[in-house]
């Protein structure tokens, strides 16, 4: 297992690695934190380019940026010695990535692989992960070709159109393939725990545009850390969604610096394109929605400028030079969200009940199998709303006469404080706190609105999205409106975290340390129990389906594999056939789901499945042919 030093290590050279590349020789004379999310959009913008367009294979796509970052050291040893600068001159960052590599990590170090080996939506991660496996072993030009591509990756579903679905992630991942030596499916949680740390920077650079404290900016910024809405993101496997997030905060914390569009300010202009091109290549919904925000601002701000002109030629050039760095990526990102957009607005996926019914509470019928049966068939045959009021009188039916109490601070990420079934004197106790909760946050809300309401940027913006999510609503589409309300999470933190109605004597605004106590209270809750790696099992999405992992130990002795010269897998599961085949092709095994040809060898091995576990039985067992 990974040393957690290495964990802090590997981190620390991530951040430092993004800040080189973002401070450029200072041409743009960013802030460190700045820095750092630009540097992160440019490695992503180049990555794109090399293995996408320019067809250079994984390995030597790492040795290019090992290159470029020893020449970005050269030049920083030479301004370090010469301004006597630390290597990072931000105790903050330090800070981050200790909490966040120590505290992500450490459920990983309690309850092993199957913990980590998938999350919440393992579809998802078997598909980020077989496609950076597949990246890993063949540049691009011959995955184009249908007569070239290797058939022994045809055996994950669709794989062959997947590869243009955004395909920037699996890239990453692939490149953390390359590097590390490590169980391939540690892999993907290490790069969303270096995710995790980049939103920490992003939101930090958020609030830093608002009236908040020293101590309260660093405490708001962990408590979105480890809040509902970014943990969600991670649980969920969504990773593309959580590799954008650093840039979108970043987008977004640029808004009230527009008026430098005023001045034609070629730097900026570049700087900002970059940030939208980084976001735009590694997930293009969340793109729509920084645009329309910034483009609510960009609109305000043109009307009461004074320099039209020079805002226009500014405005122009942004576009341009979007549009000529993005157009490469028409297949793979453009393509591809127009499909997202056509599907967001008529698509009626049934996902909802798994991704959403966290809204009625953590206890609710929809986490019983035979009620998610019922609710499906009767979906069939009737409309959403029809569904919905039917969802509302089997909970009524079924003695949850007080769920709609769980709504309002479910919404707010409070899932885990909500009420099910009163059975005890403990559930009329939890009732009369579930109401106190909820009328703290109407009167937090409703004071914070009046605030807002006088920012007509804000009603605009808010305006937008509650009739865009209405629309969604009534289209029936309720996992695009599930989609929406995960872009917008942080700033449902910032509203009910930030008092922006009361400030202190310094003059800025408090913050709501009761509120923070509780959401920081979820991780505590979901992760202290183990329940077969799944953890607390309630109605956040963590596992789709239980039985994956309550009916079978996901480990597999590697001590056991390099004893065999072949080794024939007599597994007809697909994604235990998928879980053998990545962790085959990551340590070079040979097996019949890579290789077809039957190796007769004294050192051949036939894996099986015996008490819910992997078997390995070598041909001189005399016992094989008992235990198949």
């Amino acid at each position: 297992m990974i040393l957690i030093s290495n964990i802090i290590l590997f981190n620390l050279f991530i951040i430092f690695f993004f800040y080189r590349i973002g401070d450029f020789f200072g041409f743009f004379k960013l802030a460190i934190l700045k820095s750092i999310i630009f540097g992160y959009s440019i490695f992503l913008v180049l990555t794109y380019y090399f293995y996408f367009l320019f067809k250079i294979d994984v390995s030597k796509i790492v040795t290019i940026w090992l290159v470029i970052l020893f020449i970005l050291f050269i030049f920083f040893l030479k301004k370090f010695f010469k301004l006597k600068k630390k290597i990072l001159p931000n105790n903050l960052i330090i800070l981050f990535i200790l909490i966040i590599s120590i505290l992500y990590f450490l459920p990983v170090y309690i309850y092993g692989e199957q913990f980590y080996v998938f999350r919440g939506n393992h579809w998802d991660l078997f598909n980020y992960l077989s496609i950076g496996s597949l990246f890993n072993n063949y540049d691009f030009s011959i995955l184009t070709e249908i007569d070239k591509f290797p058939q022994e990756y045809k055996h994950f579903k669709n794989i062959e159109q997947i590869i243009f679905y955004r395909p920037l992630t699996s890239l990453l991942i692939a490149i953390y393939i390359n590097i590390f030596d490590l169980d391939i499916f540690l892999l993907p949680y290490l790069f969303k725990v270096s995710l995790i740390l980049l939103s920490a920077i992003s939101f930090k650079n958020l609030i830093d545009n608002l009236e908040i404290s020293k101590i309260n900016k660093i405490i708001t910024s962990l408590t979105f850390t480890f809040s509902f809405g970014l943990i969600y993101i991670f649980e969920i496997e969504a990773i593309s969604h959580l590799a954008s997030i650093p840039i979108f905060l970043t987008i977004i914390s640029e808004i009230y610096k527009f008026e430098k569009f005023e001045k034609f300010d070629a730097k900026y202009i570049l700087y900002f394109v970059i940030l939208n091109c980084g976001l735009f290549l590694i997930y293009p919904e969340l793109f729509c929605i920084s645009s329309i925000i910034c483009g609510i601002y960009i609109f305000e701000k043109f009307f009461s400028s004074n320099q039209k002109k020079n805002f226009l030629k500014s405005l122009s050039l942004v576009l341009l030079i979007f549009i000529l760095l993005t157009l490469p990526s028409y297949k793979t990102n453009y393509m591809f969200l127009l499909n997202q957009l056509n599907a967001s607005l008529y698509s009626n996926k049934d996902w909802w009940g798994y991704f959403g019914s966290f809204i009625l509470g953590k206890d609710n019928l929809v986490q019983n199998q035979s009620y998610v049966l019922q609710i499906k068939d009767y979906f069939l045959n009737h409309n959403l709303f029809q569904t919905l009021k039917y969802i509302i009188i089997l909970h009524f039916e079924n003695g949850y006469h007080f769920f709609y109490l769980n709504l309002i601070p479910s919404f707010f990420g409070l899932y885990f404080i909500s009420l099910g079934k009163i059975s005890s004197f403990l559930d009329w106790v939890n009732l009369l706190l579930l109401i106190i909760i909820s009328i703290y946050l109407i009167n937090v809300s409703i004071r914070n609105i009046l605030i807002f309401k006088k920012n007509k940027k804000i009603v605009l913006c808010f305006v937008f999205f509650f009739l865009f999510g209405s629309f969604i609503l009534i289209k029936g589409n309720l996992w695009a409106l599930i989609k929406l309300y995960t872009y917008l999470s942080p700033f449902i933190l910032i509203f009910i975290v930030v008092n922006f109605y009361k400030k202190n004597l310094n003059g800025s605004f408090s913050v709501n340390y009761p509120i923070i106590f509780l959401l920081i209270l979820f991780p505590i809750y979901k992760y202290t129990s183990s329940n077969n790696g799944i953890g607390k099992l309630d109605s956040f999405p963590s596992i789709m389906h239980r039985e994956l992992k309550t009916m079978f130990q996901w480990k597999l002795e590697d001590k056991d594999l390099f004893k065999c010269s072949y080794i024939d897998v007599e597994i007809e599961d697909y994604f235990k056939r998928s879980y053998l085949f990545l962790k085959f092709s990551k340590e070079q095994i040979n097996s019949n789901l890579i290789n077809n040809k039957d190796i007769n060898s004294d050192n051949k091995c036939y894996l099986i499945e015996e008490n819910n576990k992997f078997k390995i039985l070598f041909s001189a067992d005399e016992n094989r042919n008992n235990n198949l």
